[in-house]
């Protein structure tokens, strides 16, 4: 399992390759928001093929942590967001997708 540390570095790597100066403390906050959880490779990543996945990230993460209404925006906030990760691969890392779900809902305050 992966420490904290390493999570943190591969997301940043990954983050880079979207935002030109990404948030840092907002990644260190929704990382370690997740933890321990995301030590277990299963909870570190996302896979973007997974329906049942993407729908459990509506209802846990952007209604239940966030706090947003229900609609069909939430939904296209989440396919927004694995359109801008940057790797090919159908696993994204779960901490960098969050991060890139609050951006696009404007909802850093979450994390405060």
């Amino acid at each position: 399992m992966p420490d904290r540390d390493k999570i943190m570095g591969s997301a940043i790597s990954d983050l880079k390759e979207i935002e030109d100066n990404p948030d840092m403390t907002l990644l260190d906050r929704i990382v370690a928001d997740l933890m321990p959880e995301i030590e277990d490779r299963g909870e570190r990543l996302v896979s973007d093929s997974d329906r049942d996945e993407l729908l459990r990230i509506r209802e846990e993460f952007l209604i239940g942590r966030l706090g947003l209404k229900d609609d069909e925006s939430l939904m296209g906030g989440i396919q927004k967001a694995i359109r801008l990760y940057p790797r090919a691969e159908p696993e994204k890392q779960r901490a960098v997708v969050y991060y890139l779900l609050v951006k696009h809902f404007g909802k850093e305050d979450a994390y405060a």
